[in-house]
């Protein structure tokens, strides 16, 4: 990869040294897109921090958070919610 990408956290930052590093990545963008829906009663609305393209056209959307967050029931119940829908999309 040859372009430069931002980052919001140190956090964020060495995700993207280990993308940086990994030959299968092709292409990351970040903060890629924005979706928002019904989970249940609850209207969510969330943006990926990275979109990985990997080699054979396999794209992982990537979430960066630090450990403590993730105790955070309201967001793993993002995360789960981003992750179905993203299980559906294919």
């Amino acid at each position: 990869m040859q372009d430069l990408v931002g980052h919001e956290s140190l956090l964020e930052r060495e995700r993207l040294m280990l993308a940086d590093f990994d030959p299968d990545v092709t292409a990351v963008a970040s903060q890629p897109f924005g979706v928002t829906g019904r989970d249940g009663g609850v209207v969510r609305r969330h943006v990926p921090d990275y979109l990985l393209l990997r080699k054979g056209g396999v794209v992982e959307v990537v979430d960066v958070k630090s450990a403590e967050h993730l105790e955070r029931p309201e967001v793993v119940e993002v995360f789960e919610w981003t992750s179905r829908l993203m299980v559906a999309k294919g």
